[in-house]
């Protein structure tokens, strides 16, 4: 057989590979349109990366929902921060398509879980347990989708301003405030008259109760469900990246999570990986598509045996150490105060510096203090200034955050600098 044969038979194999893979991939890995709105992925005002960094950093058990089910043995708080749904995936009844069962959750709640939803809308699991339908908001539908629309493509919250709506506890020894942005709201004493509600016996199950409220509005309230509630607050804000500095928002969302495992659901945000080719190799055993993928790769070397090709990919880029520092230091004031962000980022200058002095991160005073090269008094300057920082800042004199901030990227780009010289010596 010759080798335009062999090039032929390499192209059908691969086609029948692809034509396999969409016919067994019943869930595809999905993306959407570049990070999903209101994703932990999304590092910007409109995510909630900064909530999942500081769960992860207090130890609290934090996973990722990126199948249409729940896990089996599966227990906590299932977190949903949900968009309005958009058109091309609405169903008959306004739903999002992407939207996990509703009968699975509203048994899973039984068992004793939690589910909080932040949403503009009202979902399915809302209609099945009870919950009253809003009687107020901010904007319609059609203006909440225009908002979305805006921060789903990364535009600045300046450029299309959203009122802010403080709330208190209904518990009135708590005076804690709490800072939401355009919610939908609830009345204290709605009752469901359009939908069907829940069969529940007399008692707390079933019943609306309110937590928190703008004025005589309900912005958050939950729904006992068996031996487990659900939790709907009425604007997605509250854990979003800028929202949980407003306010006393932290507090209230960590109690509200409390200490048992959280899981973000990132399936309804249009993230999955469940079903494809590699998930059914591991669930079903499906050798025959490895050994597919063999014969591709030996009808492919067969074909092109003996030709040279050029190597056209480029060296990688490296990227330099204050790059790396700074974004270091971008994830750390996401997930931390303004003074740990201070320690972490001081720490990272002086394990850099002791990379390039070839010696222990605390042993650098000693190593400069031999003057052995020419640029040690450099090195303990920046050192005397970085102590400075730390030490304003447990002084609580550290002044505004700005200030701060500033100082620490002199830090940063004087240490890059100083840290070049030095390989180049």
């Amino acid at each position: 057989m010759g080798k335009r044969a062999m090039l032929w038979l390499a192209v059908l194999v691969v086609l029948a590979g692809g034509w396999a893979f969409y016919e067994l991939a019943v869930y595809a890995s999905r993306g959407g349109e570049h990070t999903p709105l209101y994703s932990v992925r999304r590092y910007d005002p409109y995510g909630t990366a900064a909530l999942h960094r500081l769960l992860v950093e207090r130890g609290q058990a934090v996973s990722l929902l990126e199948r249409p089910r729940l896990d089996d043995g599966a227990s906590g708080v299932l977190l949903q921060t949900l968009p309005m749904p958009r058109r091309e995936r609405r169903t008959s009844v306004g739903s999002d398509v992407y939207a996990l069962p509703t009968s699975h959750m509203a048994d899973w709640i039984a068992e004793g879980n939690t589910v909080v939803q932040l949403t503009r809308h009202r979902t399915e699991l809302m209609r099945e347990l009870g919950v009253p339908r809003p009687t107020d908001a901010w904007a319609d539908g059609e203006g909440y989708e225009a908002i979305e629309h805006h921060q789903r493509r990364g535009g600045l919250p300046s450029e299309q301003p959203i009122p802010r709506t403080p709330a208190a506890s209904v518990d009135e020894d708590d005076d804690r405030r709490m800072m939401l942005r355009g919610p939908v709201y609830w009345s204290a004493d709605a009752a469901d008259e359009s939908d069907e509600s829940t069969d529940e016996a007399d008692g707390e199950a079933g019943r609306w109760t309110p937590l928190w409220r703008s004025g005589e509005r309900v912005v958050v309230g939950e729904v006992r469900h068996g031996e487990g509630r659900l939790v709907v607050v009425g604007s997605p804000t509250l854990v979003l990246n800028d929202g949980l500095e407003q306010a006393d928002n932290l507090a209230v969302v960590l109690e509200l999570l409390g200490d048992q495992p959280v899981i973000f659901d990132e399936w309804s945000h249009g993230v999955g990986h469940i079903g494809t080719v590699m998930g059914l190799i591991r669930g079903f055993g499906l050798m025959p598509v490895v050994g597919q993928i063999l014969l591709i790769m030996v009808v492919y070397h067969w074909g092109t045996r003996g030709r040279w090709r050029a190597e056209l990919a480029g060296p990688p880029r490296s990227r330099s150490s204050v790059e790396q520092v700074q974004t270091l230091g971008r994830l750390y004031s996401e997930a931390l105060g303004l003074e740990d962000t201070t320690r972490r980022t001081v720490a990272e200058v002086y394990r850099r510096l002791g990379q390039a002095w070839r010696c222990e991160p605390q042993r650098l005073r000693e190593r400069g203090g031999r003057r052995i090269d020419p640029l040690d008094d450099q090195m303990l300057a920046l050192l005397d200034r970085a102590d400075a920082i730390v030490d304003r800042m447990q002084a609580g004199a550290a002044g505004k955050a700005n200030v701060v901030e500033r100082e620490l990227a002199a830090l940063l780009n004087e240490s890059h600098e100083l840290i070049r010289k030095r390989k180049r010596g």
